[in-house]
């Protein structure tokens, strides 16, 4: 009887020792997930440190092209003013022309009457 009894506690300590080995084996594991998880958190802040920097970067490029933009309305509205002006220019001109030529005319005429 006291050879069973051995066995049977051999057995059991068998198996215990195969539960402490499994246990080791997922204590373990769990500890390299948990540094896996550290890690992939690790990574995670950067992103959303670099995806800070993009966004503030955007905002920028956003101001910039919103300046350009009014810069360029700016540049518009002068260049349609410097037109209109110089229409206005070439139209008193032309007046100008038409006067001269029909005071040509005029003198033609008187110089003509006086001959």
């Amino acid at each position: 009887m006291e050879n069973e009894t051995k066995q049977v506690l051999d057995k059991i300590l068998d198996k215990l020792d195969k539960l402490d080995n499994t246990q080791r084996g997922m204590l373990k594991e769990q500890q390299e997930m948990k540094t896996e998880l550290q890690k992939m958190q690790k990574e995670q802040q950067e992103m959303k440190t670099e995806l800070q920097k993009m966004k503030k970067e955007q905002q920028k490029i956003k101001t910039t092209l919103e300046n350009i933009e009014t810069r360029q309305d700016e540049i518009y509205r002068i260049a349609t003013s410097i037109e209109h002006s110089n229409q206005v220019l070439k139209a008193e001109a032309d007046n100008m022309k038409v006067k001269m030529a029909k005071a040509e005319g005029n003198f033609t005429r008187m110089k003509e009457a006086i001959r």
